[in-house]
């Protein structure tokens, strides 16, 4: 039988479940949407982020500059990534982003 604190703190955490708030999610996939939230203090100088918006996936792969032979292609924007941080190609060719 567990102890009275194991059975408090399950009480505690089985009442705060319904506070969760539900993630949207894709409406084709069903997979989880999640968003950044806006960061709390502001960068300045030359760190200032910029204020333009971001170009739509198709617009900027306009905008690369290839060499003669080489093509961007577009595979995934977002909502299906927010905020990648890191990449890497397995020996099968696919593409992993964190």
């Amino acid at each position: 039988m567990p102890s009275l604190p194991v059975l408090a703190l399950t009480a505690v955490f089985l009442m705060a479940l319904p506070l969760v708030a539900e993630v949207p999610r894709h409406p084709k996939f069903g997979f989880p949407v999640y968003t950044n939230a806006p960061s709390g203090r502001q960068l300045a100088g030359q760190h200032k982020p910029a204020d333009n918006p971001a170009y739509s996936p198709e617009e900027a792969r306009k905008r690369f500059t290839l060499l003669p032979g080489f093509e961007a292609r577009i595979f995934a924007s977002e909502p299906e990534v927010v905020n990648p941080v890191a990449m890497t190609w397995d020996d099968r060719g696919r593409l992993w982003v964190v």
